[in-house]
């Protein structure tokens, strides 16, 4: 379903339960309120305008969504101060793939509703996220996040199947809540040359008893796993 480009406005739960649709694609410059497309069991894909406004939980629990597309220029906006109501991608389970505008600002590392870990909270499934070209932040490697100049690993998307990871010689930082909910992973490589680790980098991981680094001189939170 494409919404017509005239509609600058998408009211709380508009299209929610919705058993019937398939694709939503939202014109450029609208506002898209809380859970809009929420708790709708066919939807697969949403492709959301340029610059658009987008309140929290706008998909939730949609299970059969797998692709998101947002513009370019759009952001999250809180209008609640319940952050239980924060968090656009919140609960998605069986999104795989998020292609991320500059302008979304949440690979902060930050902890709380704000930042990635809240934002993509039940998204178990999430394999890959993309940014636009134009992106002065980050780029993806293997739908892994990255910053631009590929020092620090941002995000590692927890849905990834790989038992085993690498982290690139070039990279000196891993950032906050990097692997966090990574599953998944049971063997990680950090090279030599690391210098820094970010807070609770493997958050909820079986990380802990396979990282030795007693032989690094690296910099990093003392709560790296809680």
């Amino acid at each position: 379903m494409k919404i017509p480009q005239q509609i600058k406005y998408i009211g709380r739960e508009a299209f929610s339960c919705n058993d019937y649709l398939q694709e939503i694609s939202v014109p450029n410059g609208c506002e898209v309120d809380w859970a809009a497309f929420g708790w709708c069991n066919v939807l697969e894909k949403a492709d959301i305008g340029k610059n658009s406004k987008l309140h929290g939980k706008i998909f939730e629990k949609s299970p059969a969504l797998t692709d998101i597309v947002i513009g370019e220029g759009s952001h999250e906006i809180h209008t609640s101060s319940n952050a239980d109501d924060w968090g656009v991608f919140i609960d998605c389970g069986g999104l795989e793939t998020i292609t991320l505008p500059d302008s979304w600002g949440f690979f902060d590392g930050t902890d709380g509703p704000t930042g990635y870990t809240e934002q993509f909270r039940g998204c178990n499934n999430l394999k890959e996220v993309k940014f636009y070209n134009t992106n002065t932040k980050y780029k993806s490697v293997n739908g892994i996040v990255f910053s631009k100049d590929e020092k620090e690993l941002v995000y590692y998307p927890s849905g990834i199947l790989d038992a085993e990871y690498e982290v690139p010689e070039n990279v000196s930082k891993i950032g906050n809540y990097a692997f966090g909910n990574c599953k998944m992973l049971h063997h990680l490589n950090i090279p030599n040359d690391l210098q820094t680790l970010g807070a609770r980098a493997f958050f909820n991981t079986s990380l802990k008893d396979e990282i030795n680094l007693e032989n690094t001189k690296l910099k990093h939170d003392i709560n790296l796993y809680d």
